[in-house]
């Protein structure tokens, strides 16, 4: 049997052991559970952080026009605030980068993060420093007025996946204190192996109900009461006295100074929503000092201005309703109109009409070039007709969305009775223009028709804008002569397309708006210049022959004798004279002579070339005949062809009753020029027909090619 010790001492030590048992699992359980506690508490740290990023930045982006430009401030003051002991990192979503880009900082840097982009769900990771928690931002409603879809400009739908905010929190501290209390757990446990009951005693009073107390006041710190410190009535529940240096004091105070540092995480948070809420008072100051502004301006204009919603109910009308409802004499004031259906100012008559036209306006059509609906309407005011204009566009909120319409109308009579004096004006201009008789336009000075008269109409057609040189010239640039038609008054004739012939007149103008024109009258003188070409004809003709006169050939001589000297080209000259010429007009008398003359000059005329060689009655039976270009052997062709055809023609006159069959003959005398003078060129052809005459006549004779010498006879 034991003896009582034994049993006292088999008691104690079991009793120990049992105490040791079960210390060592209260230890164990303590260890785990306030080692899942600090990292459950760095993560939550994490998620709060996290959660109150979105909620401060989804509150101040819904709550302001402008807040968007500051998150990325935002978020790097708030990295600088906690200084290491968290940082907070924005990751973009595809609608974000299509919208602003994003850098390689703000790309996912973890599959997971990868992850919560595709699906929006919250996660979290631990590597060996870290503890990241990972927060999607959710679209929500508000947020489409900023945001659009990355591959088109459809608004975001609520519940979008815009981005993620990723927290870091380092785990380093949570590491270094759960080691320390492993350590110092490993170091009670093996006390208490030694000291039994003693160590198991001083356990439970020291460490347990300590780590118990702790454990309560780190559960009240969990359900949000940061306020709460582990206290050294807590650690030393006899004595009173300050936390000691032990580990579960230790613990303690790195407890306290965690908790510490989440409050003052979260008071600079608290103080930053404080900032950020006087930044959007800040800013929507600044919004209603410039909506005043707006709204000064649009008082301020003599048009009557009005906006209304989406189903066409008015929420604002300008100052200017007021004197514009008095002068028409509507009923409804200013502060009567909010809130009143548009409709019904339009009346039953109008206001079907005005439904299709707002609601295609509100659909993007029925919108000319500038983007608003325009139309005019005219109504009697005092037996007075007035004019006025209205205009309806689409009211854009941001992201370009249609939130309404805006309605503006003003006065328009005075322009449409200065567009009636217009007319009238034009009217009476274009009454006196189509009596002046001629064809009038006016050009810019690009040389392109503005306005044509009647008469232009008539002769050319109606095609404005096009070059007058193109249009009556049938040319491709301006007229010869034509120079500045925009400065000074002047005159040039103009063959037309159309056959006739103009003395185009031209007038500098200005416009009303100060552009130099200019004014033509184009008068027909086709028939002016014909009499004057017939009146050129008879002064060098020769009515009996057809051919040119003396005068004529002078001119011409010198003329193609210049020519040749210049180009270095043969010239010849025929000098002519029929034989017997004056016994042939005495017998048979002058009419008969005057025939004789007539069949020379039809002869000369088809034996020489056309639009090359002239014929010419020098005098009397002489006759002369000027070829441009011909050597001696071409001069004495042509000369020959003469002859032959004059002898060979039959003459029939009248003698005493009778008719008589006859021929007569020419003497031609053929000269090639040699740089003399003129007289001295004629003169040696006169001397070449001479000797013809003098060897029989009906002869050819060319001159000597040596200078001609005259030679009294």
């Amino acid at each position: 049997m034991l003896r009582w010790y034994q049993r006292l001492t088999s008691k104690i030590i079991g009793i120990s052991l049992i105490f040791f048992a079960l210390i060592t699992i209260s230890l164990s359980w303590q260890y785990f559970s306030v080692k899942d506690y600090l990292v459950k508490s760095g993560q939550k740290e994490a998620r709060l952080i996290a959660e109150g990023i979105i909620h401060s930045i989804n509150t101040f982006v819904l709550e302001t026009e402008t807040g968007g430009q500051f998150i990325k401030n935002y978020v790097s003051r708030l990295n600088r605030q906690l200084k290491g002991e968290a940082e907070v990192r924005l990751v973009h979503g595809k609608s974000l980068d299509a919208e602003y880009g994003a850098d390689e900082s703000e790309r996912p840097k973890h599959r997971l993060e990868q992850l919560s982009l595709n699906d929006g769900k919250r996660r979290s990771h631990e590597n060996a420093t870290h503890f990241s928690y990972i927060a999607p931002i959710i679209s929500a409603k508000g947020c489409n007025q900023c945001h659009h879809m990355p591959d088109s400009d459809r608004e975001v739908p609520d519940g979008y996946i815009l981005g993620l905010t990723v927290v870091k929190v380092p785990t380093s501290v949570t590491k270094d204190m759960v080691g320390k209390l492993f350590n110092e757990s490993v170091k009670s446990i093996a006390l208490i192996s030694f000291l039994l009951l003693f160590v198991g005693l001083f356990t439970a009073r020291h460490i347990a109900l300590p780590l118990m107390k702790m454990l309560g006041t780190v559960q009240k710190v969990t359900h949000g009461n940061l306020n709460e410190r582990v206290s050294s009535a807590y650690i030393d529940v006899g004595g009173g006295e300050a936390l000691g240096h032990d580990e579960i004091s230790l613990l303690a105070r790195n407890f306290n100074t965690m908790a510490d540092q989440m409050e003052r995480s979260f008071t600079r948070l608290e103080n930053w929503n404080v900032e950020l809420s006087l930044e959007v008072a800040r800013q929507t100051d600044k919004i209603m000092e410039i909506k005043d502004h707006y709204q000064s301006v649009v008082d301020s204009t003599q048009r009557v201005i009005f906006t209304t919603k989406k189903d066409l109910t008015i929420d604002s009308v300008n100052a200017e309703w007021n004197p514009m409802a008095k002068k028409l004499g509507l009923f409804p004031k200013r502060k009567d109109l909010i809130g009143r259906n548009l409709l019904e100012l339009a009346g039953e008559a109008l206001s079907d009409q005005y439904k299709t036209i707002c609601e295609s306006v509100l659909r993007g059509e029925k919108q000319d070039q500038d983007g608003m609906f325009k139309t005019e309407f005219d109504c009697n005011v005092d037996g007075e007709k007035k004019y006025f204009g209205l205009t309806i566009s689409p009211l854009k909120a941001s992201g370009k969305k249609i939130t309404g319409l805006v309605f503006v109308a003003f006065d328009i009579t005075q322009r449409k009775q200065a567009e009636e004096r217009l007319r009238v004006e034009k009217d009476k201009l274009d009454s006196i223009m189509d009596g002046m008789g001629a064809a009038v336009n006016i050009v810019n000075q690009s040389y392109k028709i503005k306005y044509m008269n009647r008469i232009m109409e008539n002769s050319f057609g109606e095609p404005l804008d096009r070059p007058c040189y193109q249009l009556i010239a049938g040319r491709d640039e301006p007229c010869e002569g034509c120079g500045n038609t925009m400065i000074g008054q002047s005159s040039l004739e103009v063959e037309a397309v159309n056959g006739r012939t103009y003395l185009a007149t031209r007038s500098p103008i200005t416009d009303i708006n100060n552009q130099a024109s200019c004014i033509v009258v184009y008068k027909d003188i086709t028939y002016l210049k014909q009499m004057e070409e017939k009146l050129h004809r008879l002064t060098i003709s020769d009515n009996l022959t057809g051919l040119f006169n003396q005068r004529h050939f002078h001119k011409k001589l010198e003329e193609e004798m210049v020519r040749a000297n210049r180009q270095q080209t043969s010239l010849s000259l025929l000098f002519a004279d029929i034989d017997k010429f004056k016994i042939y007009n005495d017998k048979f008398g002058h009419v008969e002579g005057d025939a004789c003359l007539t069949i020379i000059g039809k002869i000369i005329k088809s034996s020489i070339r056309e639009n090359v060689d002239s014929g010419f009655r020098y005098g009397g039976e002489e006759f002369t005949v000027i070829l441009p270009g011909a050597d001696k052997t071409l001069a004495k062709t042509i000369a020959e062809r003469i002859r032959a055809t004059f002898a060979s023609y039959r003459f029939t006159p009248l003698l005493n009753g009778e008719t008589v069959d006859i021929s007569k003959t020419i003497s031609i005398g053929v000269a090639s020029f040699g740089g003399e003078s003129a007289g001295a060129f004629i003169e040696k052809a006169d001397h070449a027909m001479y000797l013809g005459k003098k060897g029989g006549g009906n002869r050819v004779t060319i001159a000597d090619a040596t200078p001609f010498k005259p030679q009294s006879i």
